[in-house]
C-alpha cells in the first residue's frame, strides 16, 4: 500500500519503500472512501483516532485529497525529512487513546505528545502504566464498559483510572471526572484543529460535510467534533477499529511516474508537451497493463516556492495555464493573471481499480438496547462532569432500520462509539450508523 492510497506489487514496492510511508493512514481514507461510496455521500471529513494519534484527512468529489493541492501531489513528512512523494492529505495530531495528559509549567492542562504507547500503555491496561491517559479518561467518564474487553483481551480497570486521572490533582479539576472531563476537551479541540486545517484552510465548508470517525477511539470524539465543526452528520462505519484494513485490502493498484520538465508555458508547444508526456505514457501502460492512465502537471507562478498540481487534459499551453489560474483561485483565493506562469513536473499516474466491496451481506439482530449505564458529558458549557443515563447497544450486531437516540454508547468488539444527547442515528444497510443532528 502506499502513501497515494493505491498498492503495488511486491517487486516494485521493494524499490519504492519511502513511497509506503503513509500507507497505514492512506488506507483508512479509502476506507472513509468506500463508506461514503456506499451511502451516497462524495463530501467527507474523516478522522481516523488510533492508540497514539489521529490523522484528519478530506475526500471531495468522492476523491481522496492528495497533498499538494491535487492528485499526485507530493508533501508530507516522516521524523521531520519531508517526503517529496505522491502521498494522501494526512493532518496527525497528538490526540490518540494512549495519549498522556499533563499540566505545564503554567498548570494549563495538556494532551501529549508523548504517549503511552501499547505496552505499558493507559493506566486503565493493568499493564503497569500509571500516567493519565485519553483512554483512561474515557473510562472515568463512563464511555467504555469495564465489563467489555478491549480487543478481546484487555481488561480495563476503572480504580487504576480514576488513581490516574486524580493524580494531575486540583489544579486541574475539583474531582476525578471533572479532571477526565478537561482531558477529552483538549483531545477534542487539538482534533478539531486538525480537521479544520484540512477543510477550511483549504478553502471548504466543513457544514457541507459529513465527518466519518474511524479507528478504536475515534466514534467516541464523532458528535464532539461536529458540534465544534457545525457539521449537521456523522457516518460511524461498520467494524470503525479496522476500516483501514478495509481500505487495504480494497485499494487499487497504482504507479505514479513523475518527469522534470522546467519551461515556462508562454514558451512551449503542444507538440512539446504530447511528447514530454509520451514517454510517462508508454512507462504507465508498460507498469500496469490495462490501467486507467491520467495526466497531471505541476505549475507556478515564475519565481514562486511551491507548485500547485493540476489534471491535464489537453496539449494546449494556454489551456493548461488557465487551469493552473483557476486552482490557484480556489486553493488560495487570488490568481495574477498577468504573471508568468511555468511547469515544473509532468506526472502520470496508472490506476487500475479493486472491485467494490460489497456491505450490509449479514445483517445484524439487535432492535434494541441491551441495558443502561450512567454517562459523563461535557465540554464546556457548564456540562463538566454531568451525567446521565446512556442507552446501551452492539455495536456490530445492530440490525438496519434500527434508530438510536442519543445519549446512547455503541459497544463493539474493535471499537466505541457515543451518540450524545440532541443526535439522533439511523442504522444504514451497509451496517453504517448514520447519526444526525436533531
Amino acid at each position: 500500500m502506499t502513501s497515494a492510497g493505491g498498492t503495488l506489487a511486491p517487486a516494485p514496492a521493494a524499490c519504492r519503500a519511502a513511497a509506503l510511508a503513509l500507507s497505514g493512514p492512506a488506507g483508512g481514507v479509502v476506507g472513509a472512501r468506500l463508506v461514503g461510496a456506499a451511502l451516497g455521500l462524495s463530501e467527507l471529513l474523516t478522522l481516523d483516532m488510533g492508540g497514539t494519534s489521529a490523522d484528519a484527512s478530506l475526500v471531495t468529489g468522492g476523491a481522496a485529497v492528495h497533498d499538494g493541492g491535487g492528485v499526485g501531489g507530493g508533501g508530507g513528512a516522516v521524523a521531520g525529512v519531508p517526503l517529496a512523494l505522491p502521498s494522501i492529505l494526512i493532518e496527525t495530531v497528538s490526540a490518540g487513546g494512549g495519549s498522556i495528559a499533563r499540566l505545564d509549567q503554567g498548570g494549563a492542562l495538556k494532551v501529549g505528545p508523548d504517549s503511552a504507547g501499547a505496552i505499558p500503555g493507559p493506566a486503565c491496561y493493568g499493564r503497569g502504566g500509571t500516567q493519565p491517559t485519553v483512554t483512561d479518561a474515557c473510562l472515568v467518564l463512563g464511555w467504555l464498559d469495564p465489563a467489555s474487553p478491549l480487543a478481546d483481551d484487555v481488561r480495563l480497570d476503572p480504580a487504576a483510572a480514576q488513581r490516574a486521572v486524580a493524580a494531575l490533582g486540583e489544579t486541574a479539576g475539583s474531582n476525578a471526572a471533572a479532571i477526565a472531563a478537561g482531558i477529552v476537551a483538549v483531545a477534542t479541540a487539538v482534533m478539531a484543529r486538525a480537521l479544520r486545517r484540512v477543510s477550511v484552510a483549504r478553502g471548504l465548508d466543513p457544514r457541507r460535510m459529513a465527518l466519518v470517525p474511524f479507528g478504536g477511539a475515534g466514534p467516541l470524539f464523532g458528535c464532539a467534533l461536529a458540534d465544534a465543526l457545525g457539521m449537521r452528520t456523522v457516518v460511524i462505519p461498520s467494524h470503525p477499529g479496522v476500516l483501514s484494513a478495509l481500505g487495504l485490502a480494497a485499494a487499487g493498484e497504482r504507479v505514479d511516474l513523475l518527469a522534470s520538465h522546467h519551461r515556462e508555458l508562454d514558451r512551449l508547444q503542444p507538440t512539446d508537451i504530447g511528447r514530454a508526456f509520451s514517454t510517462l505514457l508508454r512507462e504507465g501502460s508498460e507498469q500496469l497493463p490495462g490501467g486507467a492512465l491520467w495526466r497531471y502537471a505541476d505549475c507556478r507562478y515564475v519565481g514562486q516556492g511551491y507548485e500547485v498540481t493540476i489534471p491535464v487534459t489537453t496539449n494546449n499551453p494556454r489551456q493548461i495555464r488557465d487551469a493552473f489560474l483557476a486552482a490557484h483561485r480556489e486553493r488560495f483565493g487570488h490568481s495574477g493573471s498577468d504573471q508568468p506562469v511555468e511547469l515544473v513536473n509532468l506526472r502520470v499516474v496508472a490506476i487500475r481499480e479493486a472491485p467494490l466491496p460489497r456491505f450490509g451481506e449479514r445483517g445484524g439482530a439487535a432492535t434494541a438496547s441491551r441495558g443502561e449505564r450512567l454517562v459523563a458529558l461535557g465540554r464546556g458549557r457548564g456540562r463538566g462532569g454531568n451525567r446521565v443515563t446512556a442507552s446501551l447497544w452492539p455495536l456490530d450486531d445492530l440490525a438496519p432500520g434500527v434508530t438510536l437516540e442519543g445519549p446512547a454508547i455503541l459497544a463493539g468488539r474493535d471499537a466505541t462509539a457515543l451518540i450524545e444527547p440532541g443526535w439522533r442515528g439511523a442504522v444504514h444497510a451497509s451496517g453504517a450508523v448514520v447519526v444526525e443532528r436533531v
